[in-house]
C-alpha cells in the first residue's frame, strides 16, 4: 500500500479499490521520503524559531568547547605552577560566557517548545479537518478507535519524538562537533582514537532501529484497540451493565494496556542495551588514550603536554553523554517516522471527491430526480452488489416510499442521492444534471434528512436544532420548528426549556424525544428535497400521530423519499416502491398495490398489520 503514496495524493476511490475488504486493519502509510516532504510543509511556518534555536544551541556548544580548550593555557603556562592572574582572568571569562550560555539555553528550549506546541495544534487541527472531510466509506473501513488514535496517540508520538530528536541532534551534535574540533586542534593523534567508535555506533543503531520500529507499530495497534474499547464501553455502558459485563470489559481493556506496557518496557530494554554497549566502548577508548599518552615517547608520537592530555581526556569524557543521547535520538526518530508515515499516509488521501461546478442557483432542486442504470456495492463488500441496473424516476413534488425486507437496498437508494456514497455505475440526476456535477455543498444544502439513527451533540436542544447554522435562524424560527415537531411538548417540563443540555448523543432524552429534535432540525431548514429514513421508528403511537401531521404539512410542495418500517405511515404516499434484491418488484399507490393478494406489498402490509395488532393488544 505504501507505494500508492510514494509520489502523489491518491483519491479515496483508488485507495478503497486497493483495500482487501477481509482485512480489518488495512495499511495506511506512505514512503519515508514522501512523509518527510509532507511533514516539512507543516514545519515551514515555524522554521524561523527552530533556526534561531539551533543557532543558540551552537553558540552554547562553542562556549563549552572554548572553556575546555582554555584548560591547556592554564596548565601549560611554562612555570609548573598555577598563575593567579591567569586564573582570575579565566574566572571573569567563565562568568561572562556561562551567563551567555544560560541565556542561549533558555532561548533555544523556549523556541523549540513553542514550535512544538504550535506544530501540535496545527497538525492536530489539520488531521481533524482532513478526517471530517473523508467519504463515508473511509469510516466504514477504519473503526472509531483507529481514527481517534491517529489524532490522540500518533500525532503526539510523532511530534514528541521529532521535537526531542531535533533538540538532541542540535544540542548534542553541536557539542560533538565543537569538542572534536578542540581535540584535533590540540593533538590529532590521540583524537583519532574516537573514530574507532563509528562502526560500533552504526551496528548498535542498525540492530536497535529494527526492533524499535516493530515495537512502535505494536504500540500504535494496541493504542487503537484500547481507544476503541474505551469508546465502545462508554457508548454501550447500558448494555455492559445489563449483562454484568464489567469484568469482561475490564479484562479486555487491561490486556491492551498491558501489551503497551510490555512493548514499552521491551523498547526501553533494547535502547538501554545499545547505550550500555556504546558507553562501554567509549570507556575502553578513554583507557586507550591513557595508554597512548603513557607510551607516546616509545611509540614515537608527537609530544603530549599535560595540558594536551587534560583537554583531550576531558573532551572525550564530555562526549560520552552526547554520543549516548545521539544513539538514543535514533530510537526516537524511528518511533516518529513510524507514527509519521501513518499520519502522513492519511493526509495523502484526497478528501471527499467534489468536482462539481454547478451552484444552487444553477440547479432547480424542485424538479424531477432520476436514477439511471445505477449499480452499487459497499466498499467493504465489493463482491456483493446492492443495486444493479436500478432505474427510477421520481416526479417533482411527490412522495415516494420505499418498503421491503432489510438489506434489500432501500437505505442505499436514498443515501446515494446525497452522495454519502458515489455510484459505481450509472448516474443520478436532478433537474437533468448529474449530481456529481453539482457542488457537494449546494447538493446537501438542498436535501433534508431525518434518519432512524439520530445523532445529537452534547449541547443544548436549541443548538442541536440550529446545528452549525446558529446565526442563520432567529429564535422565533427555531421555536416554531420545535412546536411543529412537538419538541416543546416535553421541553416545557424542563426548567431551561430549549436551552437544556442533553448529554452525549442525547443520552438524557428518550428515543422519541431525540427523534423529534431531528425532525425539528429538518423542519427548520425547509429544503426542497426531504429524506425520511425510518423517521418515526422510535416514536410511541401518540407522538407518531402528532408528528405525522407535521410531516404531512412539511411534505407539501416538496419531493420526499421515505423509508418506513410501519407501512401504515406511508399509505398516503404518491408512489410506493417495493424493493427486493436491489430492484423494484412492485410500484404504485397503496390502493393499487393492496389489491394484489399475491404481491410482495400485500404480504408486507398484512404482516405489519398483524404485528401492530399484537403490540397494541
Amino acid at each position: 500500500m505504501s507505494k500508492l503514496f510514494s509520489k502523489k495524493k491518491i483519491s479515496p476511490r483508488d485507495f478503497l479499490n486497493n483495500v482487501d475488504p477481509t482485512n480489518p486493519n488495512p495499511v495506511l502509510e506512505c514512503s519515508n521520503w514522501y512523509a518527510f516532504r509532507l511533514y516539512w510543509r507543516y514545519v515551514i511556518p515555524f522554521q524561523w524559531a527552530l533556526f534561531v534555536g539551533i543557532i543558540c544551541i551552537f553558540i552554547g556548544s562553542g562556549i563549552d568547547a572554548y572553556l575546555i580548550s582554555s584548560i591547556k593555557t592554564i596548565v601549560d603556562n611554562g612555570t609548573g605552577i598555577l598563575n593567579s592572574s591567569v586564573l582570575l582572568a579565566f574566572a571573569y571569562i567563565l562568568i561572562i560566557f556561562m551567563s551567555i550560555r544560560a541565556v542561549m539555553q533558555f532561548v533555544s528550549q523556549y523556541l523549540f517548545a513553542w514550535a512544538q506546541e504550535k506544530l501540535s495544534v496545527s497538525l492536530s487541527e489539520k488531521v481533524f479537518a482532513h478526517i471530517s472531510r473523508m467519504p463515508q466509506a473511509f469510516f466504514d473501513i477504519h473503526g472509531n478507535g483507529r481514527i481517534i488514535s491517529k489524532i490522540q496517540y500518533e500525532v503526539s508520538t510523532m511530534l514528541g519524538a521529532i521535537s526531542n530528536s531535533l533538540l538532541t541532534i542540535s544540542r548534542d551534535g553541536s557539542t560533538v562537533i565543537s569538542f572534536l574540533v578542540v581535540m584535533f586542534y590540540t593533538n590529532w593523534v590521540l583524537s583519532s582514537v574516537i573514530f574507532l567508535m563509528i562502526p560500533v555506533v552504526y551496528l548498535v543503531l542498525k540492530l536497535v532501529s529494527a526492533s524499535v520500529k516493530r515495537i512502535t507499530q505494536g504500540q500504535m495497534k494496541s493504542s487503537e484497540i484500547q481507544t476503541k474499547l474505551l469508546n465502545e464501553m462508554i457508548h454501550g455502558h447500558a448494555v455492559v451493565n445489563l449483562y454484568n459485563a464489567q469484568e469482561f470489559e475490564h479484562k479486555r481493556f487491561y490486556e491492551q494496556i498491558e501489551q503497551i506496557r510490555k512493548r514499552s518496557q521491551k523498547g526501553v530494554a533494547i535502547t538501554n542495551l545499545g547505550h550500555t554497549i556504546v558507553q562501554f566502548v567509549a570507556s575502553l577508548l578513554l583507557v586507550l588514550v591513557i595508554v597512548l599518552a603513557a607510551y607516546a615517547t616509545d611509540l614515537d608520537l608527537p609530544p603530549i603536554t599535560p595540558g594536551d592530555f587534560i583537554v583531550i581526556f576531558s573532551a572525550m569524557f564530555g562526549l560520552l553523554k552526547p554520543v549516548r543521547n545521539l544513539t538514543n535520538v535514533y530510537t526516537g526518530f524511528v518511533q516518529s517516522l513510524t507514527a509519521g508515515k501513518s499520519i502522513m499516509g492519511l493526509l495523502s488521501l484526497d478528501t471527499e471527491e467534489d468536482k462539481g461546478t454547478l451552484t444552487a442557483e444553477q440547479v432547480d432542486f424542485s424538479k424531477d430526480i432520476n436514477y439511471e442504470n445505477i449499480s452499487f456495492a459497499y466498499p467493504t463488500r465489493k463482491d456483493e452488489p446492492i443495486l444493479e441496473d436500478f432505474n427510477l424516476k421520481i416526479e417533482a413534488g411527490k412522495t415516494y416510499a420505499f418498503v421491503g425486507k432489510s438489506g434489500g437496498g432501500k437505505s442505499t437508494i436514498v443515501s446515494l442521492l446525497s452522495r454519502t456514497y458515489d455510484v459505481d455505475k450509472g448516474k443520478i440526476t436532478i433537474d437533468g444534471h448529474d449530481i456529481r456535477d453539482i457542488k457537494l455543498e449546494a447538493l446537501r444544502n438542498n436535501i433534508g434528512v431525518v434518519s432512524q439513527n439520530v445523532h445529537l451533540f452534547d449541547d443544548t436542544i436549541y443548538n442541536n436544532i440550529v446545528y452549525c447554522d446558529v446565526d442563520k435562524y432567529t429564535p422565533e424560527q427555531v421555536q416554531r420548528a420545535a412546536e411543529l415537531a412537538y419538541v416543546t411538548n416535553f421541553t416545557s417540563e424542563f426548567p431551561q426549556g430549549l436551552q437544556t443540555r442533553i448529554g452525549s448523543s442525547g443520552s438524557r432524552l428518550s428515543g422519541g424525544q431525540r427523534q423529534r429534535i431531528a425532525i425539528a432540525r429538518a423542519l427548520l431548514r425547509n429544503k426542497p428535497i426531504l429524506v425520511l429514513d425510518e423517521a418515526t421508528s422510535a416514536l410511541d403511537n401518540e407522538s407518531e400521530y402528532f408528528i405525522q401531521q407535521s410531516l404531512e404539512e412539511l411534505q407539501k410542495g416538496r419531493t420526499v423519499l421515505t423509508i418506513a418500517h410501519r407501512l401504515s405511515t406511508i399509505e398516503k404516499s404518491d408512489q410506493i416502491c417495493v424493493i427486493l434484491g436491489g430492484q423494484i418488484v412492485e410500484q404504485g399507490t397503496h390502493a393499487e398495490l393492496i389489491q394484489n393478494p399475491h404481491g410482495e406489498y400485500h404480504k408486507l402490509y398484512t404482516r405489519d398489520f398483524k404485528e401492530q395488532a399484537i403490540s397494541n393488544s
